[in-house]
């Protein structure tokens, strides 16, 4: 899951948000589809999913912020603060293609050098992302996911509904609000290396150094 799988033509400039999705693979494209919609678009062809996320992202990106924990939403932050262009940023590949899923943010080659880059519809739309309403969904999600990486460390694999006991205290399907917490779950799978989906429950890769 590289740079290159996610963006598989190099664009130099500052592209705007169609072009980069034009240069996506149609499973990427479904990908943020489904974390804007919180459902897959079956059955459409690349333009159309293309244009419909023209249309959608711009008016997602907060939401979708609010399902991130601390260290991908200060990762935002300092794209905003550099303009949306992020040069030398150091997160490995896989973490790239998992903010590309995202739809917020692209890694691409801008002026010969490699940056993540936020495209300005994605920029314009942001606003105030540190109002109390984000903040402290970005405080419950990383508690959550620390939470998580604990007790997988701890007894290396758990299903789901294990997880929300422990995490939450009640079971996977007991409420609305897990519905907002199996999404940043879902994201954060795609993040972190630490996490390991198997079967029906999740797997800590790294199991027995955390025993050590």
């Amino acid at each position: 899951m590289g740079e290159l799988r996610a963006i598989k033509e190099v664009i130099y400039g500052k592209p705007t948000l169609g072009e980069i999705l034009s240069v996506l693979d149609i499973s990427v494209l479904n990908e943020i589809v489904y974390n804007v919609r919180f459902k897959k678009f079956k059955g459409a062809g690349k333009k159309e999913i293309v244009d419909l996320l023209i249309q959608t992202l711009p008016g997602a990106v907060r939401e979708i912020i609010k399902k991130f924990d601390i260290e991908r939403y200060e990762l935002i932050k300092r794209i905003i603060e550099n303009k949306g262009i992020l040069y030398n940023c150091n997160i490995n590949d896989s973490k790239k293609h998992a903010l590309t899923l995202t739809g917020l943010v692209y890694p691409i080659v801008i002026d010969c050098e490699r940056a993540l880059f936020m495209p300005d519809e994605i920029f314009n739309s942001l606003g105030d992302i540190d109002n109390i309403d984000i903040v402290r969904a970005i405080q419950n999600n990383t508690k959550f996911i620390n939470n998580i990486h604990g007790i997988l460390c701890y007894h290396g694999y758990m299903d789901l509904d294990d997880i929300f006991q422990h995490t939450l205290k009640r079971k996977a399907a007991e409420s609305l609000e897990n519905l907002s917490y199996l999404e940043t779950l879902r994201m954060a799978v795609f993040y972190y290396d630490w996490i390991e989906v198997d079967g029906m429950g999740f797997r800590y890769e790294e199991v027995e150094d955390c025993l050590i």
